[in-house]
């Protein structure tokens, strides 16, 4: 059964988790595929919440080029958990009714 916090975001799932870890440590065992994981999680937060992705753009410019690229992949990566465990919880919702 679907959590949320106070908020209304969904609680993330020990199983939900562990998909997630494991689709990014496959991704993770090559570099391009990996580039290309984080690519397709950016393009579809800028596409789907704007706003969040300008804000992520605007932190990590504050920051030293070293660490803006990681910033910005770990904080969109954070914002996929979130999203996937929401369709998670949507799917199951659906397959009650």
């Amino acid at each position: 059964m679907a959590s949320y916090t106070s908020e209304g975001l969904p609680v993330i799932t020990d199983e939900a988790l562990g998909a997630f870890l494991r689709d990014i440590n496959i991704a993770r065992s090559d570099r391009k595929k990996f580039e290309k994981y984080t690519y397709g999680i950016m393009y579809r937060l800028r596409n789907q919440n704007p706003e969040i992705a300008k804000y992520i753009t605007n932190v990590t410019k504050s920051l030293p080029e070293e660490y803006s690229g990681l910033v910005s992949v770990h904080m969109a990566i954070l914002y996929e958990m979130l999203r996937r465990q929401a369709e998670v919880n949507k799917l199951e919702k659906s397959l009650q009714e």
